[in-house]
């Protein structure tokens, strides 16, 4: 990502060149080469210790390189002893802007590409400047701590921050009991399990699941890793240490007798506050039998003081009465009581909802699902997140909300470009700023940003690298957004010399839905990173489905598939795969090699099916009302 080309000289540098030093030199090294006139670039500024020159490639108006007239290795293998060495390549770098007519220091970037992302194994920092005037490309490579961009920040303070992308911090054992009130509340259709334990699978692990139960019993490493979970889950209501359980008073009773009592007595001492509420599942209980219910416990060890409006320690008694609003039973199923621990995030459902958006379409996802897709992802802040099918932006908005930096493409010019027809019921044509930007910057995320753009998805505009943490998308299936791509099926035509290309508009054609999800995964296997997540929905016709259709690839392992339901004979699945093997050219061919990674071609038929309950419907109401005339 580093190279050099010859370059003005600031005047008073002709005599500081000839100070150069040969020791530390690297025979093989460009930058050394440089440094030791063995190459003919002009140096910007030369003392005894480094050297400047702008970069070959510039990723800004003005873009400089300072070395260390050493050799020095990459960022990777600072020490402690080279804080020195980096504060001064800052000092140099700030002063070339300066001498340069940069005025603003703020508005500039500085920082070390990590390996294997930097080209030149010799230190090199990368001083741009104006930052705001970077391109998208540049903005990409040169993202502030990055996984492969560091800035000089870190290394100031503390050397041993340079350890490269944080990783995802938790990792426990697991022990202790938590319960969940209520179930989540997640997408209509979607299973239970799907979309709290395929995002937190590293943590949580289900030990009583019933499925008509709005309660869960789970085993998670600690409370830490539990009030984390917590506050990211759109799907669960709240958390509680579970202390006791049973079906009647009694079994509530001696399970609460058995749990250990210095696991308790924390909470329970003299000097504490607490109060005690009563929940109850499908049944309303008056104050009074909730107070009885209350009294009940007395044969806990409470000692600390009853505060009812800020207390210390908060305990729940949860009690089910099954799902069944017409036959509801007198005696609670079943009844938990324990500490409470956290909330869920449910509340961003409501203020991230589409509703109150100010960029729509008739695509948007709603918040409760871009949220879930999100966690399903793994997104955590730094990550930069793509949507190749973005729209409207619904999933990047959500990335956005955890700190993610966030990109997209789609092929439509009037939706990235938020003109056109407006998909609001009163509004007959979108406003001056109805745009992905605009949303972001409605939920003060636009620091998030980096760009959407015009891009056909079966026609890569990336170069082949590893850039995203995560790519995260709802590909078109042909029902409310049509499936294309640029090309024509007729013989293709040399256009008239005398068109212009600014006003060509390019012919699309169908984009089979096979093809889409071929193509996704390829994508995936490129750009992805070790590690990296793809989620994205893909469209089934029920009777015709099994495990076998779900599209595969060498490079990515299947995390989760859960389904949600459309209608009585079609549904979509969010999938979950991972990367877990570095792509090679033999990878993007694999499905014509191995039939086991052929695509599905029964999907492109997908929106026949799912308009064939439409016809057989209306078909019916016809004949019924034939038949009631006659």
């Amino acid at each position: 990502m580093a190279a050099a080309e010859g370059a003005g000289t600031v005047s008073d540098q002709s005599l500081a060149q000839s100070t150069c030093h040969r020791d530390g030199y690297e025979g093989k090294c460009v930058f050394c080469k440089i440094v030791h006139k063995e190459i003919d670039t002009e140096l910007m500024y030369c003392d005894e210790e480094l050297a400047c020159f702008k970069d070959v490639k510039p990723g800004a108006p003005q873009h400089y390189l300072v070395i260390p007239n050493s050799h020095v290795g990459n960022c990777k293998s600072l020490k402690k002893e080279h804080i020195p060495l980096v504060e001064k390549m800052v000092e140099v770098g700030k002063k070339m802007l300066q001498q340069n007519n940069i005025t603003d220091l703020s508005d500039i970037r500085l920082g070390f590409h990590w390996p294997p992302f930097c080209s030149i194994a010799h230190l090199h920092l990368h001083v741009l400047a104006p930052a705001s005037q970077m391109g998208f490309i540049s903005r990409m490579f040169y993202r502030i701590d990055s996984y492969w961009f560091i800035t000089h920040l870190p290394l100031k303070g503390n050397p041993p921050m340079l350890s490269g992308p944080q990783e995802y911090p938790y990792k426990f054992i697991r022990n202790g009991h938590i319960s969940l009130k209520q179930r989540p509340k997640c997408h209509p259709g979607l299973p239970i399990p799907s979309c709290f334990s395929n995002a937190f699978n590293d943590h949580t692990q289900f030990v009583h699941l019933l499925l008509k139960s709005p309660f869960w019993v789970l085993n998670i490493p600690s409370e830490e890793i539990a009030q984390g979970i917590m506050k990211r889950t759109v799907c669960a209501k709240s958390l509680f240490e579970l202390w006791g359980q049973g079906r009647t008073q009694e079994d509530l009773q001696a399970s609460l007798n058995s749990y250990p009592m210095e696991n308790m007595v924390p909470y329970l001492k003299p000097d504490s506050t607490y109060k005690i509420n009563v929940y109850t599942f499908n049944k309303t209980v008056t104050h009074l039998d909730r107070i009885k219910r209350i009294d009940a416990l007395e044969f806990l060890p409470f000692q600390g003081k009853v505060n009812l409006k800020n207390p210390e320690n908060v305990f729940c008694l949860l009690e089910d009465y099954g799902s069944d609003p017409n036959s509801i039973p007198e005696q609670p199923v079943h009844i938990y009581f324990g500490r409470w621990l956290a909330d869920g995030q449910r509340e961003l459902i409501r203020s991230y909802s589409v509703k109150k958006r100010h960029f729509i379409g008739n695509t948007s996802m709603d918040a409760g699902l871009s949220f879930i897709m999100a966690n399903h992802c793994k997104v955590k802040a730094n990550d930069l997140v793509f949507d190749p099918f973005v729209g409207t932006g619904s999933l990047l908005v959500a990335c956005s909300h955890f700190g993610c930096y966030v990109c997209g493409t789609d092929i439509d010019y009037n939706t990235i470009h938020g003109i056109g027809k407006a998909s609001r019921k009163d509004q007959k044509w979108r406003g001056p700023d109805e745009n992905i930007r605009a949303n972001l910057r409605q939920y003060g995320a636009e620091k998030s940003y980096i760009d959407v753009l015009v891009s056909d998805a079966s026609k890569t505009i990336w170069r082949p690298r590893e850039l995203f943490d995560a790519i995260i998308t709802d590909p078109p299936y042909g029902i409310r957004e049509s499936t294309r791509k640029t090309g024509s099926q007729k013989e293709i035509i040399k256009p008239a010399e005398e068109c212009s290309g600014e006003n060509h508009v390019p012919v699309s054609m169908a984009y089979h839905l096979s093809d889409i999800f071929t193509d996704l995964l390829n994508f995936a296997a490129k750009h992805l990173v070790m590690g990296g997540r793809l989620v994205y929905w893909l469209p089934v016709y029920r009777p015709e489905y099994s495990e076998e259709i779900i599209p595969k690839h060498p490079c990515l392992k299947l995390i989760s598939n859960c389904e949600q339901t459309l209608s009585s004979h079609t549904a979509r699945r969010l999938i979950t795969m991972e990367k877990l093997k570095t792509f090679e050219e033999k990878d993007e061919l694999a499905h014509l090699i191995d039939s086991k990674l052929s695509p599905y071609q029964g999907h492109n038929s997908f929106r026949e099916k799912y308009f064939s309950g439409v016809t057989k419907k209306i078909a019916k109401e016809e004949a019924n009302n034939t038949k009631n005339k006659d």
